[in-house]
């Protein structure tokens, strides 16, 4: 078994796994490269050399990074200006406003996939940043039609209060990644990731969260932020 999601594997424990570091969808790694590919699978199948299991392996790579969007070259790679507001948040919200334009051409085209939270794209800011600096009425359920989330849809309304934190960060995620497919010509899937999680104040939000929800009382709202918020690579 090729292992993605490495806390899945270990609960499971099937008689021969390998957890390998690359994202969901590609479990041999780079595209196009049969060499490395073959490397990734004849790792796999040397766990068959075990006596016994299960046998949970990691795949260790040194030389293995996400892409850059420098090293594709983007047709317009996207710039975020300074702002007046120069906070984590206020670079957020600046942003998430000038992918605004090719979210929307993106929605023009295709149907979306944001959305699953039940929320906006600004409530999902205001939930996730809330979380971030532990803002009260971001841990309850109870307070869910208060302030900010006054008018969020009967979706979100049924959630739990970890399912809600999970998908409200898949939806931020899809956002990013629906707008820039609207470039005219977008980056690869890896180097979308590399530029996603080290170029971006979203993906340095989605990072922190993980420190900032360690301690939180709600088990599932913990461990999402733990293990499947952000890639295992940068775990």
């Amino acid at each position: 078994m090729l292992g993605l999601v490495p806390q899945h594997v270990h609960a499971m424990q099937p008689p021969r796994a390998l957890n390998v570091p690359f994202e969901l969808g590609r479990p041999l790694g780079k595209p196009g490269d049969a060499n490395y590919q073959r490397r990734v699978l004849s790792a796999a199948l040397a766990l068959l050399d075990a006596q016994s299991g299960p046998v949970v392996a990691e795949f260790d790579d040194p030389d293995y990074q996400l892409a850059s969007a420098a090293e594709e070259g983007w047709a317009c790679p996207v710039s975020f200006a300074q702002t007046q507001d120069d906070s984590p948040a206020g670079r957020l919200r600046a942003e998430v406003d000038a992918l605004a334009p090719w979210f929307h051409r993106a929605q023009e085209t295709n149907a979306t996939a944001t959305g699953t939270s039940g929320l906006s794209i600004d409530q999902v800011l205001t939930l996730l940043l809330g979380l971030a600096s532990a803002e009260p009425w971001a841990f309850s359920a109870e307070l869910a039609e208060e302030g900010p989330f006054e008018d969020v849809s009967d979706v979100c309304r049924a959630l739990s209060v970890g399912d809600r934190f999970k998908l409200a960060c898949e939806d931020l995620k899809m956002f990013y990644t629906e707008a820039i497919a609207a470039q005219p010509k977008p980056p690869s899937p890896a180097s979308l990731q590399g530029w996603f999680w080290g170029q971006t104040e979203a993906g340095a939000l989605l990072q922190s969260l993980k420190t900032a929800l360690a301690d939180n009382p709600d088990k599932l709202l913990r461990n999402h932020a733990r293990f499947t918020i952000v890639p295992a690579e940068l775990h």
